[in-house]
């Protein structure tokens, strides 16, 4: 229901129709406010230098693909999809990842 039309019917309907329609509208508008205060969340990461050790090519609905598999000094392997036309990046090579904490 558009805003216009909900103000429409808050002022002609029955003064105790319309009270309630106020209310109800005040109500939901501070739960709305209350809740994006608090679902908010913050993500934290960390830079952590990252080594390119294979590259696939995998066929998905949209076309052949690149899958990536990087992986840290600690021993954790990440893998990354690109687009079979991306630039060729050679096996160890290495760069810099956000990863989340």
């Amino acid at each position: 229901m558009p805003i216009d039309i909900l103000f429409i019917v808050m002022f002609d309907s029955d003064v105790k129709i319309r009270k309630n329609m106020k209310i109800s509208l005040v109500l939901f508008v501070a739960a709305m406010m209350l809740s994006s205060c608090y679902l908010q969340k913050e993500v934290q990461v960390e830079r952590v230098k990252v080594e390119l050790v294979k590259v696939d090519t995998i066929f998905r609905t949209s076309g052949l693909m690149k899958v990536l598999t990087w992986k840290t000094p600690s021993n954790l392997s990440y893998f990354s999809l690109e687009p079979l036309e991306a630039p060729q990046m050679d096996v160890g090579s290495t760069t810099v990842m956000l990863i989340r904490k």
